[in-house]
This record gives structure tokens, C-alpha cells and sequence, in this order.
């Protein structure tokens, strides 16, 4: 294989509970700075509309395509980046945790639901049952949402499917109580993205929001940010700010095949 170097922007962007239109705004904002700065990719946040577990979702979500993914398209292809980007779906009387992803053009090439999803929070999301790979400006890229790639499996599996880079909308979040001088979060995180990627050759790059949970077991738990980008020999290639919006830039090593 030969190897490529993408830079990456990772969009630690704030999402207020409930509140669609303003963290829509925030990340056409994203958007904008990441392409002004030279970024190839940008990964923005889980559940970026309505934030993840929040009950504004039952009303609000939106099918994929919909009018919030097709503003998300539209910037996109303006700015010319690569772009996924965690959306709540509406799919029938389902909600799903998604993700979509956009080549530089513009076009919605893909979308991938989350599998791993918190107990309490899959009396909200419906449970993703596909894994896909596609095609893209910048090569082969897979989808991961958050605990997902807490599953060794979804991550090699996608490697196997012919992934050379997985872009992983995340929403990161501590107990009230968390003391980051004591404990730094993330620990759990570069050992998995590491391993992932020094057993299958796969890059992975994951975008945390910042703000509070709304909802759920894990209600007012703040949301820290700490997005991350693992090479693909599992080397770090950036890791953001905690607890305070960032739009993190990195460039990232992968391994890119003739596909």
C-alpha cells in the first residue's frame, strides 16, 4: 500500500440540548473555518441537532435526506471538504442515532446507525443493524458512532470491508464529579483506537461536542470534548481541548490501497 497524508479537522463544536437550529449553525460555522484553514475532512459531533439522548428528538429528527442534512450537503460542497456529521433520523415511526457522510462535491455518499448504543438510551434511538464502507475523494472510509468502536469487532470489520480511514462522530461524557488533574479522561479511547489500528492498518479520526446531557440515566453529565485522530500504525495524531470548543486540525497518516 502507499501511504497518504489527509489533514483532518476535528469539530469540537458546543451542542445545546434541544436547541437544532443554533448547533446547525455552529456547524455550517465549522464548515466554513475548517475549509478556510486548508482542512480535506471534517468531523463534526454526535446527535450534533438536538445532542445525543435528548427527547426533542421524538419530535424534531428529520429523515435522511431532510432539510438539515441537505444544509450540511450544500456547505459542504461550497467549501469543497469531506464532511460526517451525526444527526438524529427519523425513519418512520424509528429514531436513529446516525451519521451521514458527504464527499467534497457535495453529494450524500452514505449513512451509518449506531449499533453500540447505551441501554438507557435505546428506549430513544432504534439499534443500526449494517456496516458499510464508500468510496470517496480522500479514499475508503467507514463510519463509526461513539461506542461503536468499543467493539473491537465494528472496527476490524470495517478495516476488513477495505476501510483505510473511519471517521467517528463521538459525544464524550464524565460524571459531574470528574476530576481531570486526578483522572485525565480518554485513556479508554487512544487504547482502542491504537489497537484498531496497529492490528488492521485503519486511521480513525472523533469528534466530541461540548455541553451537558439532557435526558436519560446520564441527565446534566457534562460532554468534554477530547476529539481524537489515530494514525494508521496507531500513533496519535491530535487530541483537542477538554471541556471547551475547539476545532482541533491534524494531519493523518493512512495507508491508502488501489481501491
Amino acid at each position: 500500500m502507499n501511504g497518504r497524508c489527509v489533514r483532518v479537522a476535528l469539530g469540537q463544536i458546543l451542542v445545546e440540548p434541544g436547541r437544532a437550529d443554533d448547533n446547525i449553525g455552529r456547524a455550517l460555522a465549522a464548515i466554513d473555518a475548517a475549509a478556510a484553514a486548508g482542512a480535506e475532512v471534517l468531523v463534526l459531533p454526535e446527535c450534533l441537532d438536538f445532542g445525543w439522548a435528548s427527547d426533542a428528538a421524538r419530535s424534531g429528527a428529520e429523515p435522511i435526506p431532510g432539510p438539515r442534512a441537505a444544509l450540511l450537503a450544500a456547505r459542504a460542497g461550497a467549501a469543497g471538504i469531506v464532511l460526517t456529521a451525526g444527526l438524529s433520523e427519523r425513519a418512520g415511526d424509528q429514531i436513529y442515532n446516525a451519521a451521514i457522510l458527504i464527499d467534497r462535491d457535495g453529494t450524500i455518499i452514505g449513512q451509518h446507525r449506531k449499533i453500540n448504543e447505551l441501554d438507557f438510551a435505546r428506549s430513544l434511538y432504534t439499534t443500526g443493524a449494517k456496516l458499510e464502507v464508500f468510496d470517496t475523494s480522500i479514499g475508503r472510509v467507514g463510519i463509526a458512532i461513539c461506542a461503536d468502536l468499543l467493539i473491537p469487532e465494528i472496527g476490524a470489520a470495517l478495516a476488513a470491508m477495505g476501510a483505510e480511514i473511519i471517521l467517528s462522530p463521538s459525544a464524550w461524557a464524565v460524571p459531574d464529579d470528574h476530576d481531570e488533574v486526578i483522572t485525565p479522561y480518554g485513556g479508554e479511547w487512544p487504547s482502542a483506537y491504537g489497537s484498531l489500528a496497529r492490528q488492521c492498518g485503519v486511521a480513525v479520526a472523533a469528534a466530541s461536542n461540548v455541553g451537558r446531557i439532557e435526558g436519560g440515566a446520564w441527565d446534566g453529565r457534562p460532554i468534554i470534548g477530547r476529539s481524537l485522530a489515530v494514525h494508521g500504525d496507531g500513533s496519535i495524531a491530535g487530541l483537542a481541548a477538554f471541556g471547551q470548543e475547539d476545532l482541533f486540525f491534524c494531519a493523518l497518516r493512512y495507508r491508502r490501497g488501489s481501491g
